[in-house]
């Protein structure tokens, strides 16, 4: 099976999707990004491109102007993005694309030390400042990082990790996190508009203690079966 991060193209899912929307139809995508944020009239996609097969970025391909020291914040090795790209005023557009809602829960694998301490150290600043008030625990128990009771490290730590890389970004540049979730792929697993809503519903709830969504946040629907069907 094809990994959302290996090289060339998807045949399933939102791997496949994210592609052909990018690819093949820009307009479209461009047009449901606009309707949540009018400022946004143009993008320039930089991945992932047919022409460069499909390649995703990670944190060191970034076209950021932003001090490289200031990327400290993060592991080298990541986040993967599933596409990049930068708008009309010079906004970076990073989007975490997704097929069906089973997809949101995952949990931090990091072996190093040194990354786990950046990582929750990061993930904790991120939930402090963009949810003053809300309690969550970040110590790590003895059993180590899989028993931690966190959603931001074990449930939705993927989620977690963009909604920290945008925050930190966003303290030199302008960048906006894009939620893009396609309903209704029944060549996969369909998943309606209305379960998509409210399952982020609840996991803010869980991540920041309301389900309003956090500033710097588009959260977008395509019906690939309106497109496709």
């Amino acid at each position: 099976i094809m990994s959302n991060t290996s090289l060339g193209k998807g045949h399933k899912g939102s791997k496949k999707w994210i592609q052909v929307f990018v690819n093949e139809r820009p307009d479209e995508l461009l047009r449901a990004i606009h309707e949540h944020d009018n400022t946004i009239k143009s993008i320039e996609w930089l991945s992932p491109l047919e022409s460069k097969n499909y390649r995703e970025f990670r944190k060191r391909d970034l076209p950021l102007t932003t001090p490289p020291e200031m990327l400290k914040f993060w592991p080298d090795n990541g986040p993967w993005w599933d596409a990049v790209g930068i708008s009309n005023d010079d906004t970076l557009l990073l989007v975490e694309a997704k097929a069906h809602t089973g997809e949101i829960k995952t949990s931090c694998t990091a072996k190093s030390v040194e990354s786990i301490r950046k990582i929750i150290s990061s993930m904790k600043k991120t939930h402090d400042e963009i949810a003053p008030g809300h309690i969550m625990t970040w110590d790590i128990p003895d059993a180590g990082l899989k028993s931690m009771n966190n959603c931001w490290v074990n449930g939705y730590y993927q989620l977690g990790n963009r909604l920290t890389f945008r925050h930190f970004l966003s303290k030199y540049m302008k960048v906006q996190l894009i939620l893009l979730n396609f309903t209704n792929d029944n060549d996969f697993k369909p998943t309606k508009m209305d379960k998509w809503v409210s399952h982020y519903d609840k996991v803010f709830m869980e991540m920041l203690g309301a389900k309003n969504r956090p500033c710097g946040l588009l959260e977008i629907y395509l019906d690939v079966e309106k497109t496709y069907g």
